[in-house]
């Protein structure tokens, strides 16, 4: 993910994110985390204060606020940064409303410089464009895009 230089860049995070479909922002977790990918190895403890830790905070500004990255707390609560093609299978198998897991977190930068996390609950954050990707797809094809992350949905699946 780092350049041929070792450099990261917002745009190879985002890639990242593109890539795996479902990142961690950080912490261990059953899918890839986007902090550790940046220090090349595990972090422990608080990564703000790792030696590159103001780097991580401006890559991970930076993909959160892409509009190709959903935000959410859908892999263990934590946060988790969901690339734009996965939208529409996430959609077909997340039930029709309640699904908090799938709320939009979205970061307002305050006039004091730090930043407010507010959340826009799902479906909200859910397009027409979306929801008529997801409808046109079956829930196999959902659950073969998602793979393993398809399990930690709700049980409750829409299936009209």
């Amino acid at each position: 993910m780092a350049d041929q230089s070792g450099v990261w860049t917002a745009r190879r995070a985002l890639s990242l994110v593109e890539k795996t479909g479902v990142a961690l922002e950080s912490g261990r977790g059953p899918v890839p985390n986007l902090i550790d990918a940046i220090a090349g190895a595990p972090v422990t403890g608080q990564w703000s204060d790792h030696p590159q830790g103001k780097l991580m905070t401006e890559l991970v500004r930076s993909v959160r606020q892409s509009p190709d990255v959903l935000v959410c707390k859908l892999v263990q609560n934590r946060a988790t940064l969901v690339h734009r093609r996965l939208w529409p299978a996430l959609v077909r198998l997340a039930p029709v409303k309640g699904a908090k897991i799938l709320d939009r977190i979205r970061d307002e930068p305050q006039p004091d410089g730090t930043v407010k996390e507010t959340l826009l609950p799902y479906p909200a954050w859910v397009t027409l464009q979306i929801k008529e990707a997801a409808r046109a797809m079956s829930e196999q094809e959902a659950r073969i895009r998602l793979g393993g992350v398809a399990s930690l949905l709700p049980k409750t699946v829409d299936d009209t």
